[in-house]
């Protein structure tokens, strides 16, 4: 597996075609469920690759929430998704944002995203609160078994 990632970073390094090329290869990664790989890709993007391209944008934040990068998907959703003109980040991209927050164990990146949610006039949709509730659950677990002394805290 490192000799994976090293190959995506080595990837990641070179110039990509064009945006179809990269939206191929992210595609793929996230087939076969890659996460840091297509993230590594998604990093060596240009920000106005992803704020031209709303399928690219997509893809990318997909990535990032699974693989629980929070600033990637947060650096999607408030500043690239708006960026691009075509529309607001909804709530399915900040679901994505607390899915990320979530995998990462990043109570106060989840308290945060449903802040900005609910700021932004937007309704909550089911995966909103399934992931704001388990990253909450979770880290109130971390807390209690003494695995994170400030695992509820804000960061």
């Amino acid at each position: 597996e490192a000799e994976g990632e090293g190959g995506a970073a080595a990837a990641a390094a070179r110039p990509v075609a064009s945006a179809s090329h990269m939206a191929a290869a992210l595609r793929a990664c996230s087939r076969d469920r890659r996460w840091g790989e297509a993230v590594a890709l998604a990093r060596a993007l240009p920000p106005s690759a992803v704020e031209a391209d709303p399928f690219l944008a997509r893809l990318v934040l997909t990535a990032a929430a699974a693989a629980g990068d929070v600033t990637l998907a947060s650096e999607i959703v408030t500043r690239r998704l708006p960026a691009r003109g075509a529309r607001a980040a909804g709530a399915a991209d900040y679901a994505e944002l607390l899915q990320a927050a979530r995998k990462a164990g990043a109570a106060g990146a989840a308290r945060r995203a449903w802040s900005a949610l609910l700021a932004a006039g937007l309704r909550p949709d089911e995966q909103c609160y399934a992931h704001i509730v388990g990253a909450l659950l979770e880290a109130s677990a971390r807390a209690a078994s003494g695995e994170e002394e400030e695992a509820l805290e804000a960061a």
